[in-house]
């Protein structure tokens, strides 16, 4: 992945966290998500977003679906911030590294009291 790349992934990333924050109103959205990272296709046609979901009162079927019904909105605040020629296609991913991690946390922890 070259500097650009990078540049363009973490400048979306701000971009639609600043958004999910602070202009949707969608209470699915409003406060049970953090996006983790961004990765854009090479082209800049295609953008996965990568997020973590805490869910309380929703599914995460909710969310996702929240989330794409608001991809419109979003690509549009992208357009508006960043002097990029090309716009990507958002698609929504469900981050599962913080899950594994909290799992590997779990084993550690019940390591570590078998052994104490």
């Amino acid at each position: 992945m070259n500097i650009r790349t990078e540049r363009i992934n973490y400048s979306i990333r701000k971009v639609i966290a600043n958004a999910i924050n602070n202009e949707l109103s969608d209470p699915r959205v409003a406060s049970s998500v953090t996006i983790t990272r961004v990765s854009v296709s090479p082209d800049l046609s295609r953008a996965n977003i990568y997020v973590s979901l805490f869910l309380e009162s929703y599914t995460q079927e909710d969310v996702l679906s929240a989330l794409r019904s608001s991809s419109g909105r979003l690509r549009k605040n992208i357009s508006n911030k960043l002097r990029i020629r090309k716009i990507p296609k958002l698609t929504f991913l469900v981050d599962s590294g913080m899950d594994e991690a909290l799992k590997i946390d779990k084993l550690i922890d019940q390591v570590v009291n078998e052994k104490s």
